[in-house]
This record gives C-alpha cells, structure tokens and sequence, in this order.
C-alpha cells in the first residue's frame, strides 16, 4: 500500500518485549516451542523505555496523527518470525530501530526516473526531542517529492477512466450504427417483397 500509494513508511523493530513469545528449539525434537517472557531481565529495557517515553510522548503522536492520511507503521518485535525478516533485510544489528521508508526517485537504486522503496532516514533514539526532529526533518524533505509522486498517479488514473468512456463511447456508437444500418436493410427488402407481391398480383 505505501509503494503503491507513494506513502511514508515508519518501521520500529523492537526487541523482545514483557509477555512476547519467544520460539526456541526443543531439546527432545527439532520441532521449534513457543516460550513466554515473563522474567524482566528476559526482555529488552532500551526498547521498553523507548515505547514508554518516547514513541508514546503526546507531541510524537500528535505528528503521526497529522500525518496519518500518508504514513503508516509497521511495528514488530524481533523476537517474531515476521519482524526477524523485516530486520534483516534492512540490515537492522541492533533494537530498538526506527527507519522511515518511502517510494522515491532519489533513494538508492533508483533509475532513469524509476521509483523504489527506500530508506529515507534513520531515526536518532536518545530522547523525543531528537526523535521529533529526526521524523519531522526527514518527512519535511521527501513530502513533497511524495505528493507529486501521489498526484501523477491519481492524474494517470482519471486519464485512463476518461479513455475507457471513450472508447465504451466509441464502441456504443458503433453499435447503434450497425443496428441502424440492419433495421434499414430490412426495412428496403420488406419494402422489395411488398412491391415484388403487388407487381405479381397486377399480372394475373
């Protein structure tokens, strides 16, 4: 939905977290079992207090909350199968990570005017204030970029919608054409019969 649909991105990858199942191997097969973290010294206190102190600070979401037509977020705790992979393919060492991803032409990879979704910024985690600062900065530099990309998309769309009428236009008229052209052929031979009958008649 975000490539397709040219939006922010935020993805925060977290570690294990009080309660979250970890998956360890079994000692009796190689079935993998589910195992429960209770234990506070099981979890991750970096990314526990990242959530309660600083993705939670009212001004954070109240910049989310601004910019929730066109940002979506992604939240896993590496712990999980899912969030595992999300990390490793962004190549993430450590948790808590917070990235904002986006589809735009200057990312890396990006050529000869072609879009992909890309990293746009690593988020700084020592306090809101940085964490503030960091996502509104790197939103700030790429909304615009975003929302042409958004509007040639949306432009590109109506152009398609308003061929297809024509063309369902051209075709209808066409149609009528064809049936008008046959109910005038019809019209002429059932006009040919009457004659040929009346001449006949006339004759005898």
């Amino acid at each position: 939905d975000c490539e397709d649909n040219f939006k922010f991105l935020l993805v925060i990858l977290v570690g294990a977290m009080p309660s979250a199942k970890l998956e360890k191997n079994s000692n009796d097969n190689d079935e993998k079992s589910m195992e429960t973290i209770t234990d506070s010294t099981d979890y991750d206190n970096i990314s526990q207090t990242f959530l309660n102190k600083i993705f939670t600070n009212g001004k954070i979401l109240d910049l989310l909350e601004k910019r929730k037509d066109n940002t979506a977020v992604y939240f896993g705790s590496v712990t999980e199968l899912e969030p595992w992979l999300v990390a490793r393919n962004l190549n993430v060492k450590y948790t808590p990570e917070c990235l904002l991803i986006g589809n735009v032409l200057n990312g890396n990879g990006a050529l000869n005017g072609t879009t992909r979704l890309s990293v746009l910024g690593k988020l700084r985690l020592n306090s809101t204030k940085k964490f503030y600062n960091s996502l509104r900065v790197t939103m700030d530099k790429f909304d615009s970029e975003l929302i042409v990309s958004r509007t040639e998309k949306e432009e590109l769309r109506i152009a398609r919608e308003i061929k297809q009428l024509q063309e369902q236009a051209y075709q209808d008229s066409l149609r009528k054409d064809r049936i008008k052209e046959e109910n005038r052929k019809n019209e002429e031979e059932e006009k040919a019969l009457q004659e040929k009958i009346k001449l006949q008649k006339e004759q005898q």
